[in-house]
């Protein structure tokens, strides 16, 4: 019985030590992290004395910078510290590679693969551009339609050969504009297309708009100058020898632009060089879903809408393409293309509908390929 309690009372005693000296061990543990954080909080205060005192900012701090500080910077310090970049292209049949023997060989995709290995980071790419004769008010409205979710680092203009010289610098602005508006942090470059062949007056409104939204061009007229025609397929379109001068060129541009840190220098208050382009800022686009198929030929919609009208389409592959459009069944223009692809050409520059707007083709089958129809105004 005594053999028993002494035994008891020395477990109690055994365990109570123990509790006693896990306390301690507890204690002196807190007093290690307490005395390490307060030696990390003293070092923390001498960096920030130091940092203030020879003026660094806030970003350089850090050795290694963050993605948040990261998605502020241009599209230019983004490949130069190694982060992923979005591209956005807008063009005609050269901006759409048009000329290349395989899709690989044009200069969208040999632009995409030297800038991926040259800076280590991935490059996505959207190509807008269609060919067919599309004008810069197809850029415009493309740019204006697109809604991906993405926000582009930088934006290519390839646009020149099949625009008319009238009404070109205005909707080659609207399109400038158009990516300021909806990507504010987007850089710009413009491709001076090698087909112009000289300083023409598309190509002197592209440097005129270059100049004032202070953006870099990339010239491809020159290079094509020594031996032209060695360098095309059909005269306008770059063989795959010129499409190896497109993009090294582009990649040219960019490369000057990383090596000099070229911040986001892009001049987004810039006063318009054509006042009209104002009337480009609003954009409403009416689908071939709202319109009601009146029959094989004909569309219509009741609609009160007023500005400068384009038309979205298919012309589909055989004759008798046109497209008659009435407002308010008094006749406003008639389009003909001879282009087998999808079309956005501007109707009037000026047009109101007060009640019905209707849409007649030639042909069922060019009926079928009608997408809708385009209205920007000022905004």
């Amino acid at each position: 019985m005594r053999s028993e309690r002494f035994r008891n009372t020395m477990l109690t005693v055994l365990i109570l030590v123990l509790a006693v000296g896990l306390v301690a061990m507890m204690l002196y543990v807190k007093a290690r992290e307490d005395m390490r954080e307060e030696a990390l909080k003293e070092l923390s205060t001498q960096m920030q004395a130091q940092w203030d005192e020879e003026g660094l900012s806030e970003e350089l701090q850090s050795p290694v910078r963050s993605a948040e500080i990261m998605a502020n910077d241009s599209f230019y310090q983004k490949l130069a510290d190694g982060f992923d970049v979005h591209i956005l292209i807008v063009g005609d049949s050269i901006g759409a590679g048009t000329g290349a023997e395989t899709v690989n060989l044009n200069w969208i995709s040999r632009l995409q693969i030297e800038l991926m290995k040259q800076y280590q980071v991935n490059v996505e790419i959207t190509n807008l551009s269609m060919g067919g004769g599309n004008t810069s008010y197809a850029g415009y409205a493309q740019i204006m339609l697109l809604d991906d979710g993405i926000d582009y680092d930088l934006a290519i203009l390839c646009y020149g050969e099949p625009d008319p010289a009238e009404g070109f610098s205005l909707a080659y602005e609207s399109m400038v504009q158009a990516v300021i508006n909806k990507y504010p942090n987007c850089a710009i470059l413009s491709i001076l297309e090698s087909s112009q062949q000289g300083n023409s007056e598309k190509i002197q409104a592209i440097r005129n708009l270059a100049y004032r939204y202070n953006y870099p061009v990339v010239d491809t007229i020159t290079p094509f100058a020594l031996n032209y025609a060695a360098l095309t397929s059909d005269g306008i379109h770059p063989n795959d020898e010129g499409q190896r001068i497109y993009y090294e060129e582009i990649l040219r541009t960019i490369t000057e632009a990383v090596q000099a840190d070229k911040g986001k220098d892009l001049n987004t208050t810039a006063a318009p060089i054509n006042p009209g382009v104002t009337a480009f800022h609003t954009f409403k686009y009416i689908s071939a879903g709202e319109f009601q198929r009146l029959d094989d030929l004909s569309y219509s919609i009741p609609v009160n809408i007023s500005g400068c009208m384009g038309v979205d389409y298919d012309p589909g592959r055989g004759d008798h393409k046109h497209v008659d459009i009435y407002a308010d069944e008094s006749f406003l223009a008639t389009l003909d293309s001879d282009a087998n692809q999808r079309q956005i050409v501007k109707v009037s520059d000026n047009c109101q509908v007060m009640a019905v707007l209707r849409i007649a083709f030639r042909t069922k089958e060019a009926a079928d390929g009608f997408n809708g129809v385009c209205f920007s105004s000022a905004s």
